[in-house]
């Protein structure tokens, strides 16, 4: 017999590695947009299939973007950023992403 905890360890494995490889529904890849509490401009993220992602902020016609990475979780996507502590981004149904923003939330549709 099988020992029951190595069992379970191997189809968790296989769960998450399916999971961070992405299937057509569960996938994270395209352009979020979101606007920013008090008038702090818009935020988008566009996600590339490699890890890689591209956060660009602006207000007023200015933008400035950021080379950042991300991994998917069972439950969460974390964003990491040069000069951010890191971004957690939860996945709603209808595709579209909500982040906690120093304790606003703030919703980012897909394009």
């Amino acid at each position: 017999m099988k020992n029951p905890l190595r069992v379970c360890g191997a189809a968790c494995a296989a769960m998450l590695v399916m999971t961070a490889c992405g299937s057509s529904s569960g996938s994270v890849s395209g352009r979020y947009a979101g606007t920013l509490p008090g008038g702090g401009g818009d935020m988008a993220f566009d996600f590339h299939g490699d890890g890689k992602a591209t956060m660009s902020v602006g207000a007023g016609g200015n933008s400035v973007g950021l080379e950042c990475t991300w991994q998917k979780g069972e439950k969460s996507i974390a964003v990491s950023c040069p000069g951010s502590s890191g971004i957690s981004m939860t996945p709603l149904d209808g595709g579209d992403l909500e982040a906690n923003m120093g304790g606003t939330i703030v919703r980012f549709e897909k394009d």
